[in-house]
């Protein structure tokens, strides 16, 4: 089986601290390789390498800095605060141990989104854009749309017709085979959460039918127009 390093301060290093976390291939749902994950040495080495690099990281041109950060996938952090996006577990492992060290937290768990759906948008373009992020990485990214909030029935109806025949017609295989659209789960715990896409259009509508008890109440709504 093979294992994974770290990176740290330029150069790949074996982890020490004999603890590993399996990465599985999600579609055959088998160990592929091993990450190590880090002892509480090997994060200080990290850390302390990354407070080195920060004056001339922080004088670098920003496009230069975007360049390095997409061509390298290495993220640097200041440990004085901590902002995480991922899972709702390590979200919640990170803000309790973090703040217990009196550290600034921010802590974004789970990455629901809301997509504002109002009557004068284009609803075709509306559509191809919540088939990317709803679909795309399999709905597991940090702008993925878990929610679409449509403003006004007609509205809704219009945005499902199009949405309809585009999930009818998604590819869903594995990520290497040619004209997958839509690949599996990471693993088999994240099915749990295979009904939400079900319900995806019933919460559509859902939502759309309670504006109206609202206005019926006497709220009264403005919404902004385009041009």
């Amino acid at each position: 089986m093979k294992k994974l390093s770290h990176f740290i301060n330029g150069k790949e290093l074996a982890g020490n601290s004999g603890r590993y976390g399996d990465v599985f291939d999600p579609a055959t749902g088998q160990v592929q390789k091993q990450v190590p994950l880090a002892s509480v040495e090997e994060l200080d080495a990290a850390v302390r390498a990354a407070a080195a690099a920060f004056p001339d990281w922080a004088a670098m041109p920003v496009l230069r800095r975007a360049r390095c950060m997409f061509r390298l996938k290495i993220l640097i952090e200041d440990i004085k605060a901590i902002s995480f996006v991922g899972s709702t577990p390590i979200a919640k492992k990170i803000f309790e141990v973090g703040s217990a060290n009196g550290k600034r937290i921010q802590a974004l768990g789970g990455a629901k989104n809301h997509m504002l759906v109002m009557p004068d948008a284009p609803i075709d373009v509306t559509a191809d854009a919540l088939m990317g992020s709803a679909y795309g990485s399999a709905g597991e990214r940090c702008m993925a749309i878990s929610v679409a909030v449509v403003i006004g029935d007609e509205t809704a109806e219009a945005l499902i017709a199009e949405l309809k025949p585009r999930v009818q017609a998604l590819c869903i295989e594995p990520g290497h085979v040619e004209g997958a659209e839509m690949g599996p789960l990471i693993t088999q715990e994240h099915h749990i959460y295979g009904p939400e896409g079900i319900r995806f259009y019933t919460r559509v509508k859902a939502i759309t039918q309670r504006w109206h008890t609202g206005i019926r109440k006497g709220a009264d709504f403005h919404f902004p127009q385009l041009g």
